[in-house]
């Protein structure tokens, strides 16, 4: 995906839910992270819903809330069930 077509749909986003997603430097379980595949350090924060089993998904029950990180660099999303925590030093990753 061309980084103008990521942006349109990181705009939209910002426009769905009102507030901005501004790129930052996150942390999960006090480790730092970084993308698996560039090794960036600047993610778009996001959460989606998923569902548990494919009961729950024709009943629309038992839905779960999960966190997802979007590197600002690939485009490589990553899942946690907690919500990870913005640093809002970034000098912490030197």
């Amino acid at each position: 995906m061309s980084n103008f077509r990521r942006y349109k749909r990181v705009k939209k986003s910002e426009q769905d839910s009102g507030k901005p997603l501004t790129p930052g430097a996150y942390m999960l379980a006090g480790k730092k992270i970084h993308c698996p595949h560039c090794e960036a350090v600047e993610f778009i924060e996001g959460s989606a819903q998923v569902n548990t089993t494919i009961t729950s998904a024709l009943l629309g029950i038992d839905y779960k809330k999960v966190y997802t990180l979007i590197c600002t660099e690939c485009g490589y999303l990553q899942w946690a069930m907690q919500p990870p925590k913005r640093m809002l030093d970034e000098s912490l990753f030197s």
